[in-house]
């Protein structure tokens, strides 16, 4: 596997004490060690931000804790990947599947077009998919 996709819960769970999980952090141990690309549509890091922020609403962080864990985020180095149809075709998944809204099939209709794995720890999206693409992974 050269490159996967990350949505933004499973990176969330690298960085969030209270949502911490062995097998996300063994996942991102492999990727590193096996040089696999981690691929995430332009909307990624606007989503991280406003995780963390509505984590220093809610008090799960303070605002440094949010900053160093969107700098941690950042510095893991998930490369953003915008190729021609994303929108478009995002779109159409996200009425295929009746999702809540469209930026989630940012993440499936990317690894659709990069022809990779999606990993994600968002358990309603992986819900919402059904049929489930045999490249659709949940941690």
């Amino acid at each position: 596997m050269d490159k996967v996709v990350v949505d933004a819960s499973l990176a969330l769970r690298w960085v969030l004490k209270d949502e911490k999980e062995v097998r996300a952090d063994t996942l991102l141990s492999q990727w590193a060690m096996s040089l696999t690309r981690m691929l995430v549509p332009p909307l990624f890091l606007s989503e991280i931000a406003n995780a963390l922020y509505l984590s220093v609403r809610r008090s799960r962080l303070t605002l440094k804790e949010a900053r160093l864990a969107l700098v941690t985020i950042i510095q893991i180095g998930a490369e953003v990947s915008e190729p021609a149809g994303l929108y478009s075709r995002s779109l159409d998944l996200a009425a295929e599947y009746s999702l809540t809204n469209a930026y989630d099939a940012q993440y499936i209709a990317l690894a659709e077009i990069e022809g990779c794995e999606l990993w994600t720890a968002d358990e309603r999206l992986a819900a919402a998919v059904k049929p489930a693409p045999s490249w659709l992974r949940l941690i």
